[in-house]
Formats: structure tokens, sequence, C-alpha cells
């Protein structure tokens, strides 16, 4: 057997087993950066955080009332101190965020500008990105808490109107009554002519009683759901009354209640 073939090959071979672990480290130093590049980027950031507490925080960078200053960064933060426009806020020494609460109305209204210096154990210092807030006096956050409510408050208000207004905007529509269904607002037993009724959802409730309008007699009285047995109740003494008014009516009469309760039918 000739040499040269046989040197060939082992060439290759050998040629072969670099390429594949030349490539095998080219992917463990990628993986090695993908890995360490995030993680240095976050070892070496300080992220300014405002909390509100209690107060107003509107649109524009508009505030009023207790905040917390907070920070995000290295584990190796030691200290933290906060700033608002260069002059010393507070410090803290509390890992993980290092929380201050501070209060608008300690400083003149206008614009602040606020930032955080971290200090690392090797003695490095970190700072933070800058936030810009306008401070409002407790005025003007109440003027301006209400110009964002107020529209709010009378569209609920006006929601309300209606809602209590719609009872007494309805037709004196006659429905049908089925002995049993009254939905889900229940049931109840009109005082006037002691005839079962459903509640409807518009009703304008009054205290622990709602102004509905009986739907046999057309009558407005203030009324409470019933209980099923005195909604079962009502609906026997109703069916006897009907019972006795047709046996006892003639029959032009019973033709003119037919034609006038038409009158209320859909």
């Amino acid at each position: 057997m000739s040499l040269l073939p046989m040197s060939v090959t082992i060439l290759c071979e050998v040629y072969r087993m670099n390429f594949i672990r030349l490539c095998l480290s080219i992917l463990a130093l990628a993986a090695l950066l993908a890995f360490a590049a995030p993680a240095r980027g976050q070892d070496e950031s300080l992220t300014l955080k405002l909390n509100r507490n209690w107060g107003y925080g509107g649109f524009g960078g508009e505030i009023q009332g207790t905040f917390s200053v907070s920070v995000e960064g290295p584990d190796d933060l030691t200290a933290v101190r906060y700033f608002i426009d260069d002059v010393l806020l507070g410090g803290a020494r509390q890992p993980p965020d290092f929380r201050v609460v501070f209060v608008t109305d300690d400083y003149a209204p206008g614009r602040h500008a606020l930032y955080a210096v971290g200090f690392r154990a090797d003695g490095s210092e970190l700072r933070s990105q800058e936030l810009v807030r306008i401070f409002l006096s407790a005025e003007d956050a109440g003027g301006q808490a209400f110009g964002l409510l107020g529209p709010i408050l009378a569209i609920v208000g006006v929601a309300a109107a209606l809602a209590g207004l719609a009872p007494l905007l309805a037709g004196r529509r006659k429905a049908t009554h089925r002995p049993g269904v009254y939905g889900l607002m229940g049931g109840a037993v009109c005082p006037k002519c002691g005839r079962p009724f459903s509640l409807s959802f518009f009703g304008l409730k009054l205290g622990f009683s709602r102004l509905e309008r009986c739907l046999h007699c057309g009558r407005w009285s203030l009324v409470r759901r019933a209980s099923p047995d005195d909604l079962a109740a009502a609906e026997a003494l109703m069916s006897a009354e009907d019972q006795a008014g047709s046996a006892g009516e003639s029959e032009a009469e019973r033709l003119r209640r037919m034609v006038d309760e038409s009158r209320y039918e859909d």
C-alpha cells in the first residue's frame, strides 16, 4: 500500500478535527459574550425611580404630595445619595432599593431635577439618569385634580340622573305578566292593587326602597323586593280575582276589558 494516500487521509482527519474544535470555540466565545454583555451593562448602570406614596401625579410630570425615590443598580452598592437641583435630598444604606421619602411642599413650586449617586464596594461611583418634575402647590394640585375629575363626575351625575328619570319618563305601558318570572331584579307586590310585578333595572333607589310603577294598575309607589312566598301569595290572589271578575262580568264588559288591555300590549 502506498504511503501517499495514507498521509493525505491522516492530514485531512487532523484538519477536520481542528476545524470542529475551532467552531466549538467560536460558539463558546459567542455564548460567553451574550451572557456577559447584559450582566456587565446591568452592573455598570444606576436607574433612578420615582414612586407616589400619596398625592397628585398628573400629566406633563406635575406632582404634589409625598413621594419616594429609589434605585436599581449593581449588587455591590453600599450607599446612595439623592439630589434635587444639585442639593442633597438624603442618603440611604438599606439595600436593595435604598429608598428615601420626601414631600414636594418642602420645595418651591416649579421645575426640579432629581438624580442619584451610588457608591460601590470598590469605591467607585455611579450616577443615575436625571428625572425632571414640576412641583405644584397644594392649591394648584387640587385645581388640577378637579379639572381631571370634573368631567368624569359630570358624566356619572348625568348617567345617574337619567337612570333615575327613566321610570318617570317611561310610557304607561302594560306588560304581560308570567307568574313566577320576574327577571334579575326580582319582583315586588304593589301596595295599591296588591298584584305582583317585575322590578325594572332603572328603578330609582331611595334608601332601602325603590320608586316603581305597577304594571297592573299603573300607579307609582315605593316598594321593596318581595320574597318568593309573598310573590306566590300575591299571584294566587291575583288569579282568584281575575277568575271572579271574569265570571261576574257580562259579555259586553268582557269585550270592553279585552279591548282596553290590548292597547297596552307590545
